[in-house]
């Protein structure tokens, strides 16, 4: 086999290694973030007083830009990949991810709702739940599939010992 047939068989290798998800998970929280600024626009709604807001909408987005760090630090110090559009590297289970299998999406979701407080979006809040079944059915569960497929006993063990949320 030459090298250039090396090259070509490696890249069709790694070009499958990662999960198959519909869409980057920041984008997903955008697209419904978004959805939710234009029909405020049109229709708008009203939630509660704005110091309320404003507090409730401080605290959680510092909450998600807390976890999404200590996070992304724990994928970065196991040199592993966080794009779901690359090869998972290394099973992380320590740091956040002793408390939930997703905590980069408990810190999105944890923006997306501070946003919502902060930009008065009742929109938001009507469309979380679409959003959450969207991320679990088409990012987390074919990211869980391809993390299985990919450290079998040992991520059927961490899934055993650890919720998928909180």
């Amino acid at each position: 086999m030459s090298a250039e047939e090396d090259l070509i068989e490696s890249t069709e290798s790694n070009a499958d290694d990662h999960p198959d998800v519909i869409m980057k998970p920041p984008f997903i929280y955008g697209l419904f973030l978004i959805a939710a600024i234009i029909l405020e626009l049109i229709i708008g709604l009203d939630m509660l007083s704005w110091g309320t807001q404003f507090a409730a909408g401080i605290l959680l987005i510092c909450l998600g830009f807390g976890v999404a760090a200590a996070s992304i630090m724990r994928f970065a110090g196991a040199g592993t990949n966080i794009p779901t559009n690359k090869p998972a590297t290394t099973l992380v289970t320590d740091g956040t991810y002793r408390f939930s299998r997703n905590p980069i999406y408990i810190s999105l979701t944890s923006l997306y709702i501070g946003l919502c407080f902060l930009l008065d979006l009742l929109w938001g809040f009507i469309f979380l739940a679409p959003l959450l079944y969207v991320i679990n059915r088409y990012v987390i569960e074919r990211e869980e599939e391809y993390l299985e497929k990919k450290f079998e006993d040992s991520y059927r063990a961490y899934k055993k010992s650890t919720r998928r949320w909180l």
